[in-house]
């Protein structure tokens, strides 16, 4: 029979580190052997009889003092080995204790909510905006991906822009308002009637106002990219910093229909401008605001004729940018396309939502 000693952890298994063994063979074949087999000088046969009986009385003597060293020295080790188990046990027993009382105190600790959005994933920073017309699908469009924290909220900041400041919903980093513009209800236009350049709004003033807010706010030179979206495209936020991560840094805006001989479009439902190029515009917006866009034009158009003829800023066309039906349109599952656009009703958005993000 051996006993062993390793690391004992705290439920009394053994780790099998550093053993010591103890022998209790040699100690069982020491009690158990013959009379006179340690010292055959003193059990000879040819001493008297008291010679004989004290002779043996003193080998019995001497082997159960052997017999009692041998005990002590059994309890000895056994005592060792308990206390070396109990250290070794207190030891675990008050480290995993101490882990638990720092495990409890963490998780009693309340929740911090963060003042920003979650940190941004590599590639240029966006700032998102929309425009929302208070009251109508356009509302429960932007409330609906608020809580799915899909579209624009997927950017690294996002605005909502309305005519009074409204509580849209709220999210990790508080309550999110619209900001105000005090801007006029719209009206739509029809192509070709009295100089009209669309048959969509003609909502030139309200995005005017739209980007003098903006950029009077100062919040949008921290971002690489300033995009505006339509409350009914379906917008992927990281397929765009894939498509426009070639231009950071350069004042440049991007079209994104092309089927018109007349040349490349800017369509209103996605625009990218880059920093820089609206950098530019805040620099001229008089000049901008001087063209002949009153009662004519959609915002989209202005802002091309703004890009275009008054600040000279390159055009960077992508057929990629938006599947848009009113130029050239693709289905939902479409993966190089960055938006696709329209979806006025909440459960045909997400529909297209989910077969764009779940192929």
């Amino acid at each position: 029979m051996q006993w062993a000693l390793g690391n004992m952890d705290h439920d009394g298994q053994r780790q099998d580190s550093g053993l010591l063994l103890f022998d209790h063979s040699r100690m069982e074949a020491l009690s158990s052997s013959p009379s006179g087999s340690s010292d055959s000088s003193l059990t000879s046969v040819e001493e008297e009889p008291l010679q004989q009986g004290f002779s043996a009385l003193l080998s019995r003597g001497r082997r159960n003092s052997k017999v009692h060293e041998i005990c002590a020295a059994s309890l000895a080790f056994v005592s060792i080995v308990t206390l070396a188990a109990a250290s070794i046990w207190a030891h675990n027993s008050n480290s995993n204790q101490a882990i638990r009382q720092m495990t409890e105190r963490r998780g009693l600790q309340p929740l911090v909510l963060s003042d920003d959005p979650p940190a941004s994933p590599p590639g240029p920073k966006l700032f998102c905006f929309s425009v929302m017309m208070l009251g109508g699908e356009e509302e429960r469009l932007l409330k609906t991906q608020l809580m799915k924290r899909c579209s624009i909220f997927q950017c690294e900041e996002s605005a909502i822009l309305s005519s009074e400041r409204y509580k849209l919903g709220s999210a990790e980093w508080g309550d999110v308002w619209t900001w105000k513009t005090n801007a006029a209800a719209v009206v739509k236009g029809k192509y070709g009637k009295h100089g009209q350049k669309t048959d969509s709004f003609l909502n030139t003033p309200q995005f005017i106002l739209a980007w003098d807010v903006l950029i009077e706010s100062k919040r949008i030179w921290n971002f690489d990219f300033i995009v505006k979206v339509d409350p009914d495209a379906v917008f992927l936020a990281d397929r765009l910093r894939k498509e426009v991560k070639a231009y950071s840094g350069q004042a440049v805006y991007f079209t994104n229909c092309g089927k018109w001989a007349s040349g490349n479009k800017l369509y209103g439902s996605l625009e990218v401008f880059s920093k820089e190029a609206i950098h530019a515009y805040s620099e001229k917006v008089d000049d901008c605001k001087a063209l002949p866009w009153k009662g004519k034009w959609g915002e989209d158009y202005y802002m091309q004729q703004c890009m275009d003829k008054v600040l000279k800023v390159r055009a960077v066309h992508s057929d990629n940018l938006v599947a848009d039906k009113r130029c050239v349109w693709a289905k939902c599952t479409d993966w190089r396309k960055v938006a696709f656009h329209p979806f006025k009703e909440v459960v045909t958005y997400f529909d297209c939502w989910g077969q764009a993000t779940q192929m």
